[in-house]
């Protein structure tokens, strides 16, 4: 018979019962989600386009987690701990959110314009 493993080698697995299940399963697709178009904005770093598409996904996705999370709060016992999160979270991603805004609402979706802005 396995046995789990007693040192975990990420959050996951230290979050995961003994069944190994994610306790918070949608919030989890959504970070594996946030996880894949990291990836593809740097392998099209260099291709305009498909540079912005990826950014416009992972802002979207991203956004996502905090209400996933929020939608799963009941496996939580103490569920206090995440207003000071969020607030840790929006403070580190300004970056993003402000090239989220530039893309969605003052660039054209020209590859021009957004190399040129």
């Amino acid at each position: 018979m396995e046995t789990r493993n007693p040192e975990p080698e990420s959050l996951a697995e230290s979050l995961a019962g003994d069944d190994g299940v994610c306790p918070i399963p949608l919030t989890h697709d959504r970070l594996e989600e946030v996880h894949y178009w990291w990836h593809e904005m740097a392998r099209n770093y260099h291709e305009p386009n498909q540079f912005r598409y990826s950014l416009g996904a992972l802002v979207q996705a991203g956004r996502s987690v905090s209400f996933m999370l929020q939608k799963e709060k009941h496996v939580f016992a103490d569920f206090r701990w995440y207003q000071s999160w969020f607030e840790y979270f929006k403070k580190r991603v300004r970056f993003v959110l402000a090239a989220e805004y530039t893309y969605r609402h003052c660039a054209s979706s020209s590859a021009y314009t957004w190399q040129h802005t």
